[in-house]
Protein backbone atom coordinates (compact mmCIF):
# COMPACT_ATOMS: atom_id res chain seq x y z
CA UNK A 1 0.00 0.00 0.00
CA UNK A 2 0.93 3.76 -0.94
CA UNK A 3 0.65 5.18 2.84
CA UNK A 4 1.48 8.37 1.74
CA UNK A 5 -1.86 9.09 -0.46
CA UNK A 6 -4.82 9.63 0.97
CA UNK A 7 -6.89 6.33 0.54
CA UNK A 8 -3.44 4.07 0.67
CA UNK A 9 -3.38 3.07 -2.86
CA UNK A 10 -2.66 -0.38 -3.92
CA UNK A 11 0.35 -0.33 -5.64
CA UNK A 12 0.98 -4.14 -5.84
CA UNK A 13 -0.36 -7.14 -5.19
CA UNK A 14 0.57 -11.39 -4.58
CA UNK A 15 -1.37 -13.89 -5.04
CA UNK A 16 -0.47 -17.54 -5.44
CA UNK A 17 -2.24 -20.32 -7.10
CA UNK A 18 -2.29 -23.58 -8.31
CA UNK A 19 -0.33 -21.91 -11.81
CA UNK A 20 1.69 -20.62 -9.48
CA UNK A 21 2.56 -16.88 -8.02
CA UNK A 22 0.55 -13.65 -9.80
CA UNK A 23 2.42 -10.59 -9.31
CA UNK A 24 -0.02 -7.73 -10.30
CA UNK A 25 1.24 -3.95 -9.87
CA UNK A 26 -0.98 -0.86 -10.40
CA UNK A 27 -0.48 2.55 -12.12
CA UNK A 28 -2.38 5.70 -10.66
CA UNK A 29 -3.07 8.68 -11.29
CA UNK A 30 -6.27 10.03 -9.40
CA UNK A 31 -8.08 6.20 -9.57
CA UNK A 32 -5.83 3.29 -10.81
CA UNK A 33 -5.02 3.40 -14.75
CA UNK A 34 -2.94 0.46 -15.66
CA UNK A 35 -2.40 -2.85 -14.44
CA UNK A 36 0.78 -4.65 -14.97
CA UNK A 37 1.01 -8.32 -14.89
CA UNK A 38 4.36 -10.19 -16.51
CA UNK A 39 3.98 -9.34 -19.83
CA UNK A 40 0.74 -7.86 -19.92
CA UNK A 41 -0.38 -4.20 -19.56
CA UNK A 42 -3.89 -3.52 -18.81
CA UNK A 43 -5.93 -0.08 -19.47
CA UNK A 44 -8.66 0.63 -16.68
CA UNK A 45 -11.60 2.62 -18.05
CA UNK A 46 -13.66 4.38 -15.61
CA UNK A 47 -17.31 6.04 -15.38
CA UNK A 48 -18.36 9.22 -13.54
CA UNK A 49 -17.77 7.89 -10.17
CA UNK A 50 -14.69 6.30 -10.43
CA UNK A 51 -15.91 2.50 -11.01
CA UNK A 52 -14.06 0.01 -13.44
CA UNK A 53 -16.28 -0.13 -15.98
CA UNK A 54 -13.76 -1.79 -18.55
CA UNK A 55 -10.35 -3.71 -18.36
CA UNK A 56 -8.63 -3.73 -21.43
CA UNK A 57 -5.53 -5.59 -22.47
CA UNK A 58 -2.99 -3.19 -24.57
CA UNK A 59 -2.40 -4.88 -28.36
CA UNK A 60 -4.75 -7.18 -27.87
CA UNK A 61 -8.41 -7.34 -28.35
CA UNK A 62 -9.31 -9.11 -25.29
CA UNK A 63 -11.40 -7.10 -22.53
CA UNK A 64 -13.36 -7.49 -19.28
CA UNK A 65 -16.42 -5.78 -18.31
CA UNK A 66 -18.30 -4.56 -15.13
CA UNK A 67 -21.26 -3.34 -14.04
CA UNK A 68 -23.11 -1.83 -11.18
CA UNK A 69 -26.43 -0.56 -9.69
CA UNK A 70 -26.61 2.72 -8.08
CA UNK A 71 -25.38 1.75 -4.43
CA UNK A 72 -22.68 -0.68 -6.21
CA UNK A 73 -24.51 -4.20 -6.57
CA UNK A 74 -22.36 -6.53 -9.35
CA UNK A 75 -24.15 -7.17 -12.16
CA UNK A 76 -22.24 -9.43 -14.04
CA UNK A 77 -21.00 -11.32 -11.23
CA UNK A 78 -17.10 -10.32 -11.88
CA UNK A 79 -16.27 -8.33 -9.29
CA UNK A 80 -12.49 -9.11 -7.73
CA UNK A 81 -11.96 -11.90 -10.43
CA UNK A 82 -9.09 -10.91 -12.37
CA UNK A 83 -8.28 -7.82 -10.63
CA UNK A 84 -9.35 -6.36 -6.84
CA UNK A 85 -11.00 -2.87 -7.80
CA UNK A 86 -14.76 -2.20 -7.82
CA UNK A 87 -17.21 -0.05 -6.95
CA UNK A 88 -16.08 3.82 -6.95
CA UNK A 89 -12.72 2.20 -6.79
CA UNK A 90 -12.99 0.12 -3.68
CA UNK A 91 -11.80 -3.41 -3.04
CA UNK A 92 -13.86 -6.42 -2.86
CA UNK A 93 -14.11 -8.89 -0.07
CA UNK A 94 -14.61 -11.87 -1.46
CA UNK A 95 -15.70 -13.63 1.65
CA UNK A 96 -17.59 -11.25 3.38
CA UNK A 97 -18.86 -9.61 0.20
CA UNK A 98 -18.57 -6.36 1.07
CA UNK A 99 -16.35 -2.89 -0.02
CA UNK A 100 -13.24 -1.98 1.76
CA UNK A 101 -13.34 1.76 1.83
CA UNK A 102 -10.47 2.80 4.43
CA UNK A 103 -12.32 3.43 7.95
CA UNK A 104 -14.91 0.63 7.62
CA UNK A 105 -16.49 -1.72 5.46
CA UNK A 106 -19.29 -1.14 3.18
CA UNK A 107 -22.46 -3.45 2.59
CA UNK A 108 -23.54 -3.31 -1.16
CA UNK A 109 -26.35 -5.04 -1.10
CA UNK A 110 -27.66 -3.18 1.81
CA UNK A 111 -26.46 -0.22 0.95
CA UNK A 112 -25.00 0.77 4.33
CA UNK A 113 -21.99 0.93 6.53
CA UNK A 114 -21.86 -2.00 8.81
CA UNK A 115 -20.08 -0.09 11.26
CA UNK A 116 -20.78 3.56 12.65
CA UNK A 117 -19.84 6.76 10.79
CA UNK A 118 -16.90 8.13 13.27
CA UNK A 119 -18.08 11.68 12.10
CA UNK A 120 -20.86 11.85 14.11
CA UNK A 121 -22.48 14.33 11.58
CA UNK A 122 -24.43 17.66 11.97
CA UNK A 123 -27.71 18.86 12.46
CA UNK A 124 -27.73 21.50 9.56
CA UNK A 125 -27.31 18.64 7.15
CA UNK A 126 -29.88 16.14 8.74
CA UNK A 127 -28.86 13.28 6.25
CA UNK A 128 -25.42 12.78 7.90
CA UNK A 129 -26.88 12.07 11.81
CA UNK A 130 -27.77 8.56 9.92
CA UNK A 131 -24.35 6.66 10.88
CA UNK A 132 -24.50 4.30 8.97
CA UNK A 133 -25.91 5.67 5.98
CA UNK A 134 -24.10 5.40 2.57
CA UNK A 135 -22.95 9.56 0.78
CA UNK A 136 -26.26 10.82 2.11
CA UNK A 137 -28.47 8.63 -0.19
CA UNK A 138 -27.17 10.30 -3.44
CA UNK A 139 -24.62 7.86 -4.37
CA UNK A 140 -25.58 8.95 -8.28
CA UNK A 141 -23.61 12.70 -7.70
CA UNK A 142 -21.08 11.79 -3.91
CA UNK A 143 -18.30 9.40 -3.18
CA UNK A 144 -16.83 7.53 0.00
CA UNK A 145 -13.24 7.08 -0.26
CA UNK A 146 -12.03 6.77 2.85
CA UNK A 147 -15.70 5.76 5.05
CA UNK A 148 -15.62 9.33 6.72
CA UNK A 149 -17.40 11.55 4.60
CA UNK A 150 -19.32 11.83 1.35
CA UNK A 151 -17.01 13.85 -1.60
CA UNK A 152 -18.43 14.94 -5.29
CA UNK A 153 -17.63 12.24 -7.64
CA UNK A 154 -14.61 13.40 -9.56
CA UNK A 155 -16.49 13.52 -12.40
CA UNK A 156 -19.07 15.84 -10.28
CA UNK A 157 -16.08 17.68 -9.11
CA UNK A 158 -14.72 18.01 -12.58
CA UNK A 159 -18.72 19.98 -13.07
CA UNK A 160 -18.40 21.72 -9.90
CA UNK A 161 -15.03 23.05 -10.30
CA UNK A 162 -16.06 24.29 -14.04
CA UNK A 163 -18.54 25.68 -12.58
CA UNK A 164 -16.81 27.28 -10.04
CA UNK A 165 -14.03 28.38 -12.45
CA UNK A 166 -16.98 29.74 -14.66
CA UNK A 167 -18.86 31.65 -11.96
CA UNK A 168 -15.45 32.87 -10.64
CA UNK A 169 -14.52 34.59 -14.35
CA UNK A 170 -17.65 35.84 -14.51
CA UNK A 171 -17.95 37.56 -11.56
CA UNK A 172 -14.41 38.69 -12.29
CA UNK A 173 -15.76 39.92 -15.27
CA UNK A 174 -18.46 42.01 -14.21
CA UNK A 175 -16.28 42.96 -11.53
CA UNK A 176 -13.72 44.65 -13.69
CA UNK A 177 -16.34 45.96 -16.20
CA UNK A 178 -17.97 47.85 -13.30
CA UNK A 179 -14.38 48.75 -11.85
CA UNK A 180 -14.19 49.99 -15.76
CA UNK A 181 -16.95 51.75 -15.72
CA UNK A 182 -16.60 53.52 -12.38
CA UNK A 183 -13.60 54.81 -12.84
CA UNK A 184 -14.89 56.38 -16.20
CA UNK A 185 -17.52 57.66 -14.79
CA UNK A 186 -15.54 59.02 -12.01
CA UNK A 187 -12.39 60.60 -14.50
CA UNK A 188 -15.28 62.23 -16.27
CA UNK A 189 -16.77 64.17 -13.17
CA UNK A 190 -13.31 64.92 -11.99
CA UNK A 191 -12.66 66.48 -15.03
CA UNK A 192 -16.14 67.93 -15.10
CA UNK A 193 -15.88 69.45 -11.85
CA UNK A 194 -12.34 70.77 -12.80
CA UNK A 195 -13.49 72.11 -16.09
CA UNK A 196 -16.56 73.82 -14.26
CA UNK A 197 -13.94 74.80 -11.46
CA UNK A 198 -11.65 76.60 -13.86
CA UNK A 199 -14.15 78.24 -16.16
CA UNK A 200 -15.75 79.32 -12.92
CA UNK A 201 -12.48 81.03 -11.74
CA UNK A 202 -12.22 82.38 -15.11
CA UNK A 203 -15.91 84.32 -15.43
CA UNK A 204 -14.94 84.85 -11.45
CA UNK A 205 -11.81 86.75 -13.23
CA UNK A 206 -13.33 88.10 -15.64
CA UNK A 207 -16.55 89.69 -14.29
CA UNK A 208 -13.98 91.31 -11.29
CA UNK A 209 -11.75 92.96 -14.53
CA UNK A 210 -14.20 93.58 -16.83
CA UNK A 211 -13.40 97.11 -17.13
CA UNK A 212 -9.48 96.45 -17.73
CA UNK A 213 -10.82 93.65 -20.21
CA UNK A 214 -12.33 96.48 -22.04
CA UNK A 215 -9.97 99.09 -21.80
CA UNK A 216 -6.75 96.64 -22.87
CA UNK A 217 -9.60 95.41 -26.03
CA UNK A 218 -10.06 98.83 -27.05
CA UNK A 219 -6.14 99.47 -26.74
CA UNK A 220 -5.43 96.50 -28.88
CA UNK A 221 -8.03 97.45 -31.60
CA UNK A 222 -6.59 101.15 -31.60
CA UNK A 223 -2.60 100.11 -31.93
CA UNK A 224 -3.67 96.81 -34.61
CA UNK A 225 -5.65 99.30 -36.62
CA UNK A 226 -2.55 101.82 -36.53
CA UNK A 227 -0.13 98.84 -37.52
CA UNK A 228 -2.42 97.87 -40.18
CA UNK A 229 -1.98 101.66 -41.44
CA UNK A 230 1.59 102.10 -41.21
CA UNK A 231 2.00 98.55 -43.21
CA UNK A 232 -0.97 99.69 -46.32
CA UNK A 233 -0.51 103.65 -46.01
CA UNK A 234 2.43 105.15 -43.89
CA UNK A 235 3.38 106.14 -40.55
CA UNK A 236 1.36 109.52 -41.09
CA UNK A 237 -1.76 107.54 -41.56
CA UNK A 238 -0.80 105.36 -38.31
CA UNK A 239 -0.03 108.86 -36.21
CA UNK A 240 -3.37 110.13 -37.51
CA UNK A 241 -6.03 106.63 -36.50
CA UNK A 242 -3.89 106.09 -32.93
CA UNK A 243 -4.40 110.54 -32.12
CA UNK A 244 -8.06 109.82 -33.33
CA UNK A 245 -8.76 106.55 -31.68
CA UNK A 246 -6.81 107.64 -28.22
CA UNK A 247 -8.33 110.97 -28.20
CA UNK A 248 -12.03 109.16 -28.76
CA UNK A 249 -11.30 106.66 -25.99
CA UNK A 250 -10.36 109.13 -23.50
CA UNK A 251 -13.52 112.12 -24.29
CA UNK A 252 -16.06 108.82 -23.83
CA UNK A 253 -14.30 108.36 -21.29
CA UNK A 254 -14.59 111.84 -19.43
CA UNK A 255 -17.93 111.90 -20.80
CA UNK A 256 -19.43 108.33 -19.27
CA UNK A 257 -17.56 109.58 -15.71
CA UNK A 258 -18.80 113.17 -15.71
CA UNK A 259 -22.52 111.55 -16.08
CA UNK A 260 -22.30 109.04 -13.60
CA UNK A 261 -21.36 105.92 -15.99
CA UNK A 262 -18.96 103.67 -15.69
CA UNK A 263 -16.14 105.30 -17.62
CA UNK A 264 -14.52 101.87 -19.35
CA UNK A 265 -17.60 101.37 -21.26
CA UNK A 266 -17.39 105.01 -22.62
CA UNK A 267 -13.42 104.60 -23.06
CA UNK A 268 -14.61 101.55 -25.43
CA UNK A 269 -17.59 103.25 -27.00
CA UNK A 270 -15.47 106.03 -27.66
CA UNK A 271 -12.31 104.53 -28.80
CA UNK A 272 -13.87 102.11 -30.92
CA UNK A 273 -16.12 104.43 -33.16
CA UNK A 274 -13.49 107.10 -33.38
CA UNK A 275 -10.81 104.22 -34.77
CA UNK A 276 -13.62 103.26 -37.09
CA UNK A 277 -14.15 106.79 -38.45
CA UNK A 278 -10.17 107.41 -38.10
CA UNK A 279 -9.93 104.29 -40.80
CA UNK A 280 -12.07 105.76 -43.12
CA UNK A 281 -10.66 109.18 -42.87
CA UNK A 282 -7.04 107.92 -43.84
CA UNK A 283 -8.36 105.12 -46.11
CA UNK A 284 -10.82 107.29 -48.21
CA UNK A 285 -10.57 111.04 -47.03
CA UNK A 286 -12.84 112.65 -49.31
CA UNK A 287 -15.64 110.05 -48.95
CA UNK A 288 -15.33 109.69 -44.79
CA UNK A 289 -16.05 113.46 -44.69
CA UNK A 290 -18.93 113.23 -47.19
CA UNK A 291 -20.60 110.74 -44.64
CA UNK A 292 -19.37 112.83 -41.73
CA UNK A 293 -20.47 115.90 -42.80
CA UNK A 294 -24.20 114.25 -44.02
CA UNK A 295 -24.70 112.99 -40.50
CA UNK A 296 -23.29 115.98 -39.30
CA UNK A 297 -26.32 118.15 -41.27
CA UNK A 298 -28.69 116.06 -39.92
CA UNK A 299 -27.60 116.82 -36.69
CA UNK A 300 -27.54 120.37 -37.04
CA UNK A 301 -31.49 120.71 -38.35
CA UNK A 302 -32.74 118.56 -35.85
CA UNK A 303 -30.51 120.41 -33.12
CA UNK A 304 -28.90 117.66 -31.32
CA UNK A 305 -26.37 115.45 -31.59
CA UNK A 306 -26.14 111.99 -32.66
CA UNK A 307 -24.83 109.13 -31.22
CA UNK A 308 -21.00 108.31 -32.09
CA UNK A 309 -22.50 105.18 -33.94
CA UNK A 310 -24.35 107.10 -36.17
CA UNK A 311 -21.08 109.11 -37.22
CA UNK A 312 -19.42 105.44 -38.13
CA UNK A 313 -21.97 104.14 -39.78
CA UNK A 314 -22.47 107.32 -42.40
CA UNK A 315 -18.25 106.82 -42.40
CA UNK A 316 -18.96 103.42 -43.82
CA UNK A 317 -21.79 103.88 -46.02
CA UNK A 318 -19.90 106.54 -47.52
CA UNK A 319 -16.90 104.65 -48.14
CA UNK A 320 -18.35 101.45 -49.55
CA UNK A 321 -21.29 102.89 -51.40
CA UNK A 322 -22.82 99.58 -52.45
CA UNK A 323 -24.60 99.75 -55.91
CA UNK A 324 -27.71 97.92 -56.71
CA UNK A 325 -28.25 97.21 -60.36
CA UNK A 326 -32.21 96.98 -60.58
CA UNK A 327 -33.86 96.93 -64.11
CA UNK A 328 -31.33 98.69 -65.90
CA UNK A 329 -30.77 101.50 -63.31
CA UNK A 330 -28.40 101.69 -60.24
CA UNK A 331 -29.77 102.24 -57.39
CA UNK A 332 -27.29 103.89 -54.38
CA UNK A 333 -27.25 101.81 -50.92
CA UNK A 334 -24.91 104.52 -49.12
CA UNK A 335 -27.62 105.43 -46.97
CA UNK A 336 -29.02 102.18 -45.96
CA UNK A 337 -25.70 100.71 -45.07
CA UNK A 338 -25.28 103.67 -42.96
CA UNK A 339 -28.43 103.60 -41.03
CA UNK A 340 -27.85 99.42 -40.84
CA UNK A 341 -24.53 99.84 -39.74
CA UNK A 342 -24.69 102.86 -37.05
CA UNK A 343 -27.83 100.54 -35.86
CA UNK A 344 -25.73 97.93 -35.52
CA UNK A 345 -22.84 99.14 -33.46
CA UNK A 346 -25.81 101.24 -31.35
CA UNK A 347 -26.99 97.10 -30.44
CA UNK A 348 -23.34 96.33 -29.94
CA UNK A 349 -21.76 98.99 -27.54
CA UNK A 350 -24.92 100.28 -25.54
CA UNK A 351 -26.99 97.62 -25.85
CA UNK A 352 -29.48 99.08 -27.88
CA UNK A 353 -32.68 96.59 -28.74
CA UNK A 354 -34.24 99.30 -31.57
CA UNK A 355 -37.02 97.15 -33.66
CA UNK A 356 -35.55 95.32 -36.57
CA UNK A 357 -39.07 96.68 -38.55
CA UNK A 358 -38.07 99.64 -37.57
CA UNK A 359 -34.58 99.63 -38.72
CA UNK A 360 -35.71 98.02 -42.15
CA UNK A 361 -38.11 101.15 -42.72
CA UNK A 362 -35.75 103.45 -42.10
CA UNK A 363 -33.09 101.76 -44.14
CA UNK A 364 -35.77 102.23 -47.13
CA UNK A 365 -36.69 105.60 -46.89
CA UNK A 366 -32.75 106.95 -46.54
CA UNK A 367 -32.06 104.92 -49.14
CA UNK A 368 -34.80 106.54 -51.30
CA UNK A 369 -33.75 109.96 -50.06
CA UNK A 370 -30.53 109.09 -51.44
CA UNK A 371 -31.42 108.25 -54.36
CA UNK A 372 -33.91 111.17 -55.23
CA UNK A 373 -31.32 113.85 -53.76
CA UNK A 374 -28.86 111.62 -56.27
CA UNK A 375 -30.67 112.81 -59.23
CA UNK A 376 -31.36 116.09 -58.48
CA UNK A 377 -28.12 117.08 -57.11
CA UNK A 378 -25.96 115.19 -59.95
CA UNK A 379 -28.33 115.22 -63.16
CA UNK A 380 -31.20 117.69 -62.67
CA UNK A 381 -29.38 120.84 -61.36
CA UNK A 382 -26.29 120.99 -63.77
CA UNK A 383 -28.51 120.44 -66.47
CA UNK A 384 -31.42 123.28 -65.97
CA UNK A 385 -28.83 126.09 -64.45
CA UNK A 386 -27.11 128.09 -67.40
CA UNK A 387 -23.57 126.80 -68.71
CA UNK A 388 -21.16 128.82 -66.79
CA UNK A 389 -22.66 127.74 -63.94
CA UNK A 390 -22.83 124.01 -64.12
CA UNK A 391 -19.32 124.59 -65.27
CA UNK A 392 -18.46 126.22 -61.80
CA UNK A 393 -19.96 123.18 -60.16
CA UNK A 394 -17.22 120.46 -59.83
CA UNK A 395 -17.78 116.70 -58.89
CA UNK A 396 -16.20 117.74 -55.64
CA UNK A 397 -18.52 120.57 -54.67
CA UNK A 398 -21.64 118.70 -56.20
CA UNK A 399 -20.65 115.44 -54.03
CA UNK A 400 -20.62 118.08 -51.11
CA UNK A 401 -23.71 119.66 -51.93
CA UNK A 402 -25.46 115.80 -52.26
CA UNK A 403 -24.86 114.56 -48.66
CA UNK A 404 -25.49 117.80 -47.06
CA UNK A 405 -28.85 117.47 -48.69
CA UNK A 406 -29.49 114.26 -47.70
CA UNK A 407 -28.32 115.13 -44.10
CA UNK A 408 -30.99 117.85 -44.21
CA UNK A 409 -33.59 115.18 -45.73
CA UNK A 410 -32.67 112.75 -42.96
CA UNK A 411 -33.51 115.08 -40.31
CA UNK A 412 -36.56 116.40 -41.58
CA UNK A 413 -37.53 112.30 -41.73
CA UNK A 414 -36.39 111.97 -38.30
CA UNK A 415 -38.44 114.79 -36.93
CA UNK A 416 -41.37 113.46 -38.89
CA UNK A 417 -40.90 110.06 -37.53
CA UNK A 418 -40.79 111.41 -33.90
CA UNK A 419 -44.33 113.16 -34.35
CA UNK A 420 -45.34 109.54 -35.14
CA UNK A 421 -43.74 107.97 -32.45
CA UNK A 422 -45.81 110.32 -30.21
CA UNK A 423 -49.17 110.15 -31.25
Amino acid sequence: LDLTRQYHNLLTKSERDERGESVQSYIWDTNAVFLKEEKATHIYLQDELGSPVRLVQSGEKRQTLYGYDEFGNDRYGNQGEMQPFGYTGYQKDKIADTYFAQAREYLLKMGRFISEDINKGNVMAPGSLNYYGYCLGNPLILVDKNGRSPVPSPADAQRMMWEYCLDQFHDAQRMMREYCINQYHDALNTIKDEWDSKVGSLIEWTEEHEDEIKIGVTCAMIAGSAIAAVTGIGIPAAVSVMAIGSTGALMGEQYYEENGMNGADGFMRGGMNATIVAIGLVTNPAKASFGIACQFSTDIVQGSFSSPESYTGSVIGSIFNPILNVGGKELLLAAAMATATGRLFESLTVGSTENLGKIFVDMIVTTGLGQFTNYIVQTALPWDLAFWFRMALSEETLNWIENITVGIENAIYGEIRKCFSTD
